[in-house]
């Protein structure tokens, strides 16, 4: 009776945890950090459609965290490349593993955007340069 009593409150213990784990590390402050980390390491790229070098990596420090997606488009995307098309995809996935994404998914912006897999664009951009090279 002891033991399953035992194990039933370890049980517990562990569900409080992870939950509170969960919420946590989606609160702003450490969201916010988590956030800045993976731009450290190159988390989040975009590009137009076809093209990968008419795009941008996000990087900043923490006052630009709140800055996404219209300011980084205006200051960044549309001052380097005029003539394109603002509409950029989003080189990362959603990954419901990502615990600590889950607020992101449902208010960011940065997940409205649509995707594009990276490998599929370099593919359409080395098919292009390869039939621009035989002209």
């Amino acid at each position: 009776m002891q033991l399953k009593y035992t194990l039933m409150k370890r049980k517990i213990t562990v569900v409080i945890m992870v939950f509170f784990t969960i919420i946590i590390s989606n609160l702003p402050p450490v969201n916010d950090g988590i956030i800045l980390i993976e731009r450290y390491f190159h988390y989040y790229t975009y590009s137009s459609r076809y093209d990968l070098k008419y795009g941008f990596e996000e990087t900043g420090t923490y006052t630009t965290v709140y800055a996404f997606p219209t300011t980084i488009i205006d200051s960044t995307y549309k001052v380097k490349y005029p003539k394109k098309d603002t509409l950029l995809y989003r080189h990362f996935k959603i990954n419901p593993l990502f615990f600590w994404h889950w607020y992101e998914y449902v208010y960011g912006s940065r997940y409205k955007m649509p995707y594009v897999d990276k490998k599929e664009v370099l593919k359409f951009s080395s098919q292009t340069e390869i039939v621009l090279n035989k002209d």
